[in-house]
């Protein structure tokens, strides 16, 4: 994931923002010629921070939400998933995209849940 996707997903968050910010640093020496908001992460960087935070998302209507208490889609039987859950299942841009659209379109035709990861 680029720099900038993972400020934008942790914007609320400042503890993880801070050790992206330092890994970023490190990262641009590594990476020369490349403007820090275009720095890349791998995925196991990337899985460190998500498992830090503590937002959660939901599934209905072949859409990825943002998990929010009020919101009157979310029943009892609706699957709630942790941040990091869905980064190993559909990637972190489509966590940025519903974080920034308060929705994102998904593959639905698997069957996801937390026994899939």
């Amino acid at each position: 994931m680029k720099y900038w996707e993972l400020l934008s997903i942790f914007s609320d968050e400042k503890d993880i923002l801070i050790a992206i910010e330092q890994k970023a640093k490190t990262l641009q020496i590594l990476q020369p010629l490349t403007d820090r908001y275009q720095v890349i992460f791998s995925n196991a960087e990337c899985e460190e921070y998500f498992e830090k935070s503590n937002k959660k998302f939901f599934i209905a209507d072949g859409r990825l939400y943002p998990l929010r208490l009020d919101d009157e889609r979310i029943n009892v039987q609706a699957n709630i998933f942790s941040i990091n859950e869905i980064f190993k299942y559909y990637g972190g841009s489509i966590i940025e995209e519903a974080l920034e659209k308060s929705s994102a379109l998904i593959n639905t035709k698997h069957n996801f849940d937390s026994t899939n990861i």
